[in-house]
């Protein structure tokens, strides 16, 4: 063989075996897939998709079309929508769009197929009376209703549907029709009293409102809470007080007719309270606790909110009746403690109470003290006397003694402790002992964070943090505490974060915060001397500075409690005109009210009070401002004023 040759193979050979290598070292093609096909399922969810994303459409087209009045569009949506989904909101839209069109025949056509599929709905035949009524045919309504009244029968579930087919229409006497005679139908005296109620309330019949009301506590006392909702609804919406005078009227009645009808007294106790009538509210309490024989409970609710509500010559006439029931009232004790610590509210509501008056009431608590000792249950007496010790007797170590004797008595409610420890810390401010006061104040907010007390504790320390001049800790405490749940804490917080805050801005110095927070901690120790001369140096920082009715309006405080009240007066004046539109003008006009209605100066008080009705209408003074006046000018619900439904708080203010 020749050496060509040789090659040739060898060369044939070489290629086929690098050929079968690169052929196993090259990876394999991936298999073709076959692409599948949208599943069934799919297609369905994805159609189903695409209709109920069309149906919203629709119906949000259709209720834009009848907003604009476009009825003749929104009928044919709401029919299509509803011959695909029957909704009552589409029928019930669909419905009115063919009656504003006019369209009565062919709506009357599909009301009445509506009868024939749903015969035991009544609500299709009430809408066939309304097509019928507003065509005008009211005779052929009036037949249907009546039709439907009398195919009643003891069922109650259909007597609400009927109503509320009628009630749907504006349909009030024929509603009314509906409970009266189902509650025939039931045969329960009581049946739909709530329902009845509601109707004669919003037709004005008060006499038959209540006499539903009464009936329904009379069968069954437990219904007192939605009894009193229903009247408190009524209430809400008395801008007059005409409504006020016809359910009272009505509940006089009621009594008149049966001396036993202790539902109506209860309820016109009730009513009463809801007026802040206190007085009334006793009288009534007072008849019922005797007639009953009962321990007292509902004089003592009367004291109580007489109390809160500063009318205290109604809570100390309440309490009293409790103490004279002697034993025979477990308030017995909690009545003589609690009518100490109203009339020690009363002597000291007043700028310049009286001072034999105040001797005589701690002789009243020393006494209390003898027949029941020192111990938990005279804890609330203890606090009292204290407060009347420390800042109106000047006894101010004897307070502390006392003070110190509840925080230390063993076993003993901790709420009580924590407020015997804040009014101790009141009086170490009060006699400049600061940092044991902090001690305190910190003691009572670490134990009761988040809650009013831990509120309350934190808002002092944080004005003694103020008093001294730690403005910026100061601040950033009360403002944290503009979120409290109490609202009185909240606002005297934001009240004093405003003018710190205010005032830092103002003055870079701090000169006159500091001269108005030193005044501010000078009054509180009643060091009125001295604080008036710290006050008179803030205008002398600049004639216009931001605290100068701030200043003006500490020193009108200062006076009034010094009984100067010519210079009260006339600061007060000066803060109402002058910066008339400062956030200080309206409380010095309430100040100024309450200046002229102490020194018996009842007509200059009325026009202060009114100017500060119709000047300010949104002021938090407003409400007790308008109370002040209508008492000064004598408003009472008298009998002859009932008789002839011409209430004197009508007009205005």
């Amino acid at each position: 063989m020749s050496k060509t040759v040789v090659y040739i193979v060898l060369a044939l050979f070489f290629l086929s075996f690098s050929g079968n290598i690169l052929a196993q070292e090259k990876p394999p093609k991936p298999p073709l897939q076959k692409l599948k096909a949208p599943g069934k399922e799919r297609v369905e969810k994805e159609k189903k998709e695409k209709i109920e994303q069309q149906k919203k459409n629709n119906e949000l087209l259709a209720a834009e079309y009848f907003r604009q009045g476009d009825f003749e569009k929104a009928a044919f949506l709401y029919k299509s929508l509803l011959e695909k989904t029957p909704r009552t909101l589409y029928y019930i839209y669909y419905l009115q769009s063919m009656v504003e069109l006019g369209e009565f025949n062919e709506i009357e056509k599909f009301v009445r197929k509506q009868i024939r599929k749903y015969p035991n709905d009544p609500r299709y035949a009430v809408d066939l009376g309304y097509i019928y009524s507003r065509k005008g045919n009211n005779k052929k309504a009036e037949k249907i209703y009546q039709q439907e009244l009398q195919k009643l029968k003891k069922n109650s579930n259909r007597i609400y549907l009927l109503a509320n087919a009628f009630r749907s229409r504006n349909l009030t006497e024929h509603t009314l029709s509906t409970y009266l005679k189902g509650r025939e139908l039931v045969g329960t005296p009581q049946a739909f009293g709530f329902e009845i109620a509601s109707l004669h309330q919003n037709n004005g019949n008060y006499d038959l409102m209540l006499q539903e009301c009464i009936s329904i506590l009379k069968a069954d006392p437990e219904q007192e809470s939605r009894v009193q909702t229903r009247m408190r609804i009524a209430l809400n919406s008395d801008k007059d007080g005409d409504i006020y005078s016809a359910m009272r009227k009505s509940l006089i009645k009621e009594i008149q007719k049966s001396d036993d009808n202790i539902e109506a007294m209860s309820s016109l106790i009730w009513l009463s309270i809801q007026q802040q009538k206190f007085d009334e509210a006793f009288t009534w309490a007072q008849s019922l606790d005797t007639r009953l024989d009962e321990d007292g409970t509902r004089l003592m609710e009367i004291a109580r909110l007489s109390s809160s509500n500063n009318d205290f010559k109604t809570a100390i006439k309440a309490y009293n009746q409790v103490i004279a029931k002697k034993e025979n009232s477990r308030y017995y004790i909690y009545a003589q403690i609690e009518l100490l610590s109203t009339k020690f509210a009363s002597a000291t509501q007043n700028f310049t109470p009286n001072e034999e008056e105040l001797l005589q009431l701690k002789q009243d608590y020393l006494k209390i003290l003898e027949n029941y000792g020192y111990n938990n249950s005279t804890i609330p007496l203890l606090r009292s006397l204290a407060q009347l010790e420390a800042f109106y007797l000047d006894e101010k170590e004897s307070a502390i003694s006392l003070l110190s004797r509840v925080i230390e008595m063993p076993n003993s409610d901790p709420n009580q402790v924590a407020q015997a420890k804040m009014e101790l810390a009141d009086i170490y401010v009060y006699t400049n002992k600061v940092w044991d006061a902090m001690l305190y104040y910190m003691q009572v907010e670490k134990a009761y964070k988040n809650t009013p007390l831990g509120h309350e504790a934190k808002f002092r320390l944080a004005r003694l943090s103020y008093y001294i001049g730690e403005f910026d800790w100061a601040k950033s405490q009360l403002d944290i505490l503009k979120g409290s749940t109490t609202k009185l804490i909240a606002n005297d917080a934001m009240k004093l974060s405003l003018l710190i805050g205010d005032n830092l801005d103002a003055d870079s110095t701090t000169a006159g915060l500091r001269y108005f927070a030193k005044a501010e901690l000078l009054s509180a120790q009643q060091k009125y001397s001295e604080a008036l001369i710290v006050l008179d140096s803030i205008p002398m920082l600049a004639l216009t500075h931001t605290l100068n009715d701030e200043a003006l309006f500490e020193k009108a405080l200062i006076y009034q409690k010094k009984k100067e009240f010519t210079k009260a007066d006339s600061l007060f004046n000066r803060v109402a005109e002058n910066y008339s539109y400062d956030i200080l003008a309206d409380n010095a006009l309430y100040h100024l009210g309450l200046l002229h209605e102490e020194i018996g100066n009842q007509e200059r008080a009325m026009g202060y009070y009114k100017q500060l009705i119709t000047s300010f209408p949104n002021s938090v003074f407003t409400t007790d401002a308008r109370k002040k006046f209508r008492a000064l000018r004598g408003d009472k619900l008298e009998e002859e004023d009932i008789e002839n439904n011409n209430s004197p708080i009508t007009d205005y203010p």
